[in-house]
């Protein structure tokens, strides 16, 4: 081709494209000198438009805003002093997380997690997920990385500024292993019952939970920790997927049952089962709160299947507004006597600013432990907690 026809090719190309993109911009242009409402252009005209090539100021995202996305951020910090008997005491920045998302026509919201943990020496993406609404309330889809629908505390109460008790349950990072997180798709929703009651559900398939293979070792690993097997963002050994959901019932604004269920294969060659279920019951009024979780788990080893269970029980009361005394007892069972342990926590939770400022909180608690073997052991917790 001659240089002539390349340079002519060149002009009739970009004069193509000039066209394609004139009409859209110059429809955008119209509507904003006509004092037409940006929100009332077309969602198409603003793709169209070569603005989103154009525009001076940011990236690629700062065209969002005219899409009527609206963002948000947020966060919560945790910093606090422990001591474990026999160990020395120490500060620690234990999170300082942040929480970005948007409402997109209060149809689309994408929410993001980032996790700061011990003063940055682990960083995280603890969840990344878009949530799209089909039906009203009944139906959301959820699709990313998100925290398993499993009990209530993994999905919403397991934040210090939320929790009541300045240390998680046992049961609740042992066999359910808070904060767990799953990447894969799932189908929630509510319905009403009555005035005051409403049913509530979340179904789920997810990669699953994965013990890592040593290969040191002549055959394939099971009957390990279930905490060790979180974060297989990616399913690298075999295709079998993990079920599982949650139901829950609110029989009214004070009471709320929830059942949970999940089974998904453990073991890289994707043979072996994983099985476990709880179920979770909370009443909460102004001063008085009462909970509890018990949770089990079958995990299929070599002729034969360990089964590990658990819970605990809390109960919280609030004296005055800023003063609450927590009492927390819990339990696990992992089949060998070192590792079952036994707890009791006393506990005083302090709201400075229970009107204007509710999600500050400052907890402290001394807590004992016997294990298996009959050895105590003491923990004490002094947190300052912050939603923001």
């Amino acid at each position: 081709m001659s240089r002539s026809l390349e340079r002519l090719f060149v002009l009739v190309v970009c004069a193509f494209f000039a066209v394609l993109a004139w009409p859209p911009e110059a429809r955008a242009q119209d509507a904003a000198e006509e004092g037409e409402d940006l929100e009332d252009v077309s969602l198409e005209s603003l793709l169209g438009s070569d603005r989103v090539l154009t525009r001076n100021e940011g990236s690629f995202g700062t065209m969002l805003q005219d899409y009527g996305v609206v963002p948000f951020i947020h966060g919560y910090a945790v910093s606090e002093f422990y001591k474990d008997e026999g160990e020395p005491g120490t500060f620690d920045l234990h999170y300082f997380n942040i929480l970005v998302g948007a409402n997109y026509e209060d149809l689309i919201f994408p929410e993001a997690q980032f996790e700061y943990e011990h003063g940055g020496d682990e960083i995280t993406l603890r969840f990344g997920q878009v949530d799209v609404r089909l039906v009203d309330d009944a139906l959301f889809v959820r699709a990313g990385l998100f925290l398993v629908p499993f009990g209530t505390f993994n999905e919403y109460r397991y934040p210090e500024f939320i929790a009541k008790t300045s240390d998680r349950p046992y049961a609740l990072r042992e066999i359910v292993p808070v904060s767990w997180s799953e990447v894969g798709v799932q189908a929630r929703g509510t319905y009403a019952l009555g005035k005051n009651a409403e049913l509530a559900y979340a179904l789920y398939v997810v990669n699953g939970l994965e013990q890592r293979d040593d290969p040191t070792t002549p055959e394939v690993d099971s009957g390990g920790s279930i905490r060790d097997m979180r974060d297989n963002h990616r399913d690298k050994n075999h295709g079998n997927k993990a079920v599982g959901g949650h139901v829950g019932v609110a029989l009214s604004q004070k009471v709320k049952l929830g059942v949970s269920g999940y089974r998904g294969a453990y073991t890289v060659d994707g043979l072996r089962q994983l099985s476990v279920v709880g179920v979770d019951a909370r009443y909460s009024s102004d001063a008085l709160t009462l909970e509890t979780e018990l949770v089990s788990g079958w995990q299929e080893v070599p002729r034969d299947t360990l089964h590990k269970y658990g819970g605990y029980f809390l109960v919280a009361y609030k004296v005055t507004p800023i003063i609450e005394p927590v009492i927390m007892a819990d339990f696990v069972e992992l089949g060998e006597d070192p590792e079952d342990l036994r707890r009791l926590m006393f506990g005083v939770n302090l709201i400075p600013f229970p009107e204007r400022g509710p999600s500050l909180v400052w907890k402290t608690s001394y807590a004992v432990t016997r294990n298996g073997a009959q050895q105590d052991s003491g923990r004490f917790i002094s947190q300052l907690a912050l939603g923001f």
